[in-house]
């Protein structure tokens, strides 16, 4: 049978495409690397609201940092999995964004007083994420879309739970480059999970689902009660509302399929 030739144009077009865009992706992130001034003022110093205890800034800040080792771990397995040269390049770029990042948190530690310990319910999200045994979308799915999502929206909220200047120098740095990082793993899966059974999505999605939930419990016992008040009792349920469009729009699952796997 012959094929369509303009449908296989198409197809070289939209390879040439995503191409592309990972090439832009991992030139910002080899320029990033490159760049020998980070520009933050460590003289700075830390600042935060009377109200709020230090310990908890630390602790706060200490979950992002572990965070940051957790997903240089990832890397290093993506690396030897991975079988798209392109996809591989920026990993490469990712991996010393993390360490990069590991260096800001680590100093800024230091002038809070140290690093406290991991809480149950992230180190339970990190160690769950890591032990996957499918194929490396699941390992991306995970991290680049629900993890490193998640941590996005979480450094927001710590900028406007302590508005610290030098967090504030430091997070805008940081949050450049998870944004890259999120955006990698959208523009790689929407091509790549095109090529997955049924069955591997789905069982992709329903892990992906279940970590989320048996984590939820641990992290949120683990809130203060201020940012508990804050995110309110149906935090989890109401993030993974829109962790389930980001897996949709990324071709993870169909809106129909979501509805009846999260019955399950």
């Amino acid at each position: 049978m012959r094929s369509d030739p303009a449908l296989t144009a198409m197809d070289h077009s939209a390879a040439a495409i995503h191409t592309a865009r990972l090439h832009r992706l991992t030139e910002k992130g080899l320029r990033a690397a490159d760049i020998t001034d980070d520009g933050i003022d460590w003289d700075t110093g830390i600042k935060k609201p009377a109200w709020l205890r230090m310990q908890y800034v630390r602790t706060a800040v200490s979950q992002l940092y572990f965070g940051e080792i957790a997903t240089i771990t990832m890397c290093e397995r993506l690396l030897r999995e991975l079988d798209d040269d392109n996809a591989i390049r920026f990993v490469r770029t990712q991996i010393a964004d993390e360490q990069r990042h590991v260096g800001y948190y680590e100093r800024y530690l230091a002038r809070a007083g140290g690093i406290e310990e991991i809480c149950e319910g992230v180190a339970m999200a990190y160690d769950r994420a890591l032990t996957w045994r499918g194929s490396y979308h699941g390992a991306i799915v995970a991290f680049h879309i629900v993890l490193e999502g998640e941590g996005l929206r979480l450094q927001q909220l710590y900028g406007d739970w302590f508005p610290c200047p030098l967090f504030k120098q430091m997070n805008t740095l940081i949050a450049r480059d998870e944004g890259r990082h999120v955006a990698f793993g959208k523009i790689f899966l929407r091509r790549q999970l095109q090529t997955l059974a049924l069955e591997e999505r789905i069982a992709i999605y329903q892990w992906v689902r279940k970590l989320w939930f048996d984590c939820a419990g641990p992290i949120q016992a683990d809130m203060p009660g201020i940012v508990f008040r804050a995110v309110g009792r149906s935090w989890a349920e109401t993030r993974w509302r829109r962790q389930r469009e980001a897996l949709i729009d990324i071709g993870l699952v169909l809106p129909h399929e979501t509805a009846q796997f999260d019955r399950c």
